[in-house]
């Protein structure tokens, strides 16, 4: 189906650079709802706190899939906090997990963030007293987007999703750049909805005082009520050292300090597990769901680019590297499914097994081995749909009326 000549418009290249633009932008900058900042950073600079949202951005664009597991996860955590706290709604959840309770002894000296165990710990001890007198509209009033904030950067989203729909139904060309914002919008919406009820931007956190000053200890990272269903250890850190030795410090700092700490920073400091195993103890055939559905999060996202598998590109050269990418990023997510059933079997089996142990080892190390090579991928449908622009097809620069979807009577 093609637009009728009498309905049609035609649109600029920076209009189509600027919708993308907004658009991404909205889905990191304005969307990510990143957790309460430690004490320690309570007092940032506005250029410090915007040189964090730039790393917030550039690591939501790089690795948007761990953004939309993050996100299902606390959704889950959150939602369970709910059962053992009735009286509670899931903005209190939400903010107990992203660290927005902290816990002071009477004399105002500061013990450390509370966590779900940790409060059930103290609750339990007769230490602080839960339900907390915190209304929803108080946690709410700290966040710094409201509803309508919310619903305008949703619509923004989504609006841009429909116009892509409607402009390849119609038959005109869309950019290789809207593709790749297309995908990404797409997520955008599910991450949203996963966070809808979660303070956005909250700079400081919510003091909670011990009725007496019997535990002033600092408090542990996870809790010490995590001795039920521990998880074992990742040997993430291991393994890549081990295969990569000195070159691995430089791409596993970035991993920690640019893609996952700014995302699921807290007081405590950021773990690697923290990704996939949270506080609030997941058993693990939750954690095997995360594993699986970070696989077909990421298989999806890739096999968006295949829809321009056919389309022009300025070279050859830029055609062959698009679509290998575009490959790439959609099979290579696929190892993540052994590697989730294997750590999912290392967990239940009791006693540990050793022999099963090296082979998650092993998947674990081919999945080291492909990782670069799928950053490497991404980065390449990013350059290449941006470098494209320079050369588009007459109608890409076409656009419609609505007025052609309306029934018209002669």
């Amino acid at each position: 189906m093609s637009a009728p000549e009498n309905c049609i418009n035609h649109r600029t290249l920076f209009e189509i650079i600027w919708s993308c633009v907004a658009t991404v932008f909205a889905c990191t900058w304005t969307a990510v709802h990143i957790n309460v900042p430690p004490l320690c950073h309570s007092a940032e600079s506005t250029w410090q706190q915007i040189k964090k949202r730039v790393i917030v951005m550039a690591s939501t664009i790089i690795a948007p899939e761990f953004m939309i597991i993050w996100a299902i996860k606390e959704r889950v955590v959150a939602a369970r906090i709910l059962v053992d706290r009735p009286k509670w709604t899931l903005s209190h959840g939400f903010f107990l997990l992203m660290d927005g309770f902290v816990l002071y002894d009477k004399k105002g000296n500061f013990i450390g963030p509370l966590t779900p165990p940790i409060l059930s710990e103290r609750v339990e001890s007769g230490e602080i007293d839960f339900p907390m007198a915190v209304t929803q509209s108080e946690i709410e009033d700290k966040s710094k987007g409201d509803f309508f904030t919310k619903l305008v950067v949703l619509c923004q989203t989504s609006w841009f999703i429909v116009q892509c729909i409607a402009h390849a139904f119609t038959g005109l060309s869309l950019t290789h750049l809207e593709m790749a914002t297309f995908a990404f919008a797409l997520l955008n919406v599910v991450v949203y909805a996963m966070w809808w009820h979660k303070p956005q931007n909250v700079g400081i956190p919510i003091r909670v005082f011990l009725k007496e000053s019997l535990d002033t200890s600092p408090l542990p990272a996870l809790g010490r009520l995590r001795t039920e269903n521990m998880h074992p250890p990742f040997y993430l850190l291991e393994e890549a050292q081990a295969l990569y030795g000195r070159a691995a410090a430089p791409f596993l700092n970035f991993f920690i300090h640019f893609v996952s700490c700014p995302l699921v920073m807290n007081g405590q400091g950021c773990q690697l597990s923290s990704l996939l195993i949270s506080p609030c103890a997941l058993g693990p055939s939750e954690v095997l769901m995360i594993f699986l559905s970070l696989s077909v999060i990421s298989m999806l996202f890739g096999s968006f680019h295949l829809f321009s598998w056919l389309d022009s590109f300025p070279s050859i050269i830029e055609s062959y590297l698009w679509c290998s990418s575009a490959v790439l990023c959609t099979l290579l997510p696929v190892t993540s499914i052994p590697l989730g059933v294997h750590y999912y079997s290392v967990w239940i089996t009791q006693p540990p097994c050793p022999e099963l142990e090296d082979r998650y080892k092993l998947v674990l190390r081919i999945m080291l081995i492909l990782l670069p090579i799928y950053f490497i991928a991404r980065s390449m449908l990013i350059v290449i749909a941006s470098s494209s622009l320079r050369n588009l097809p007459a109608d890409a620069f076409v656009t419609f009326s609505w007025s052609v979807f309306w029934p018209h009577f002669e």
